[in-house]
């Protein structure tokens, strides 16, 4: 996504070699692919907690 855009996401996987392309956007990167492959596999899974941490000063 562009500085100013909302962030979107493109993804292509397989489901039992079906290749399947899922697109979508959301309030960041993360959301946005999370969306992206539950609008293709409909599991009604929900991101609770993301989190990053640092593994080196800097």
């Amino acid at each position: 996504s562009e500085t100013g855009e909302r962030p979107h996401a493109r993804v292509v996987f397989n489901i039992d070699g079906s290749e399947q392309t899922g697109e979508a956007e959301g309030n960041g990167p993360v959301d946005a692919t999370l969306h992206a492959i539950e609008g293709k596999v409909n599991s009604g899974a929900e991101l609770v907690l993301y989190s990053v941490n640092a593994i080196t000063a800097g």
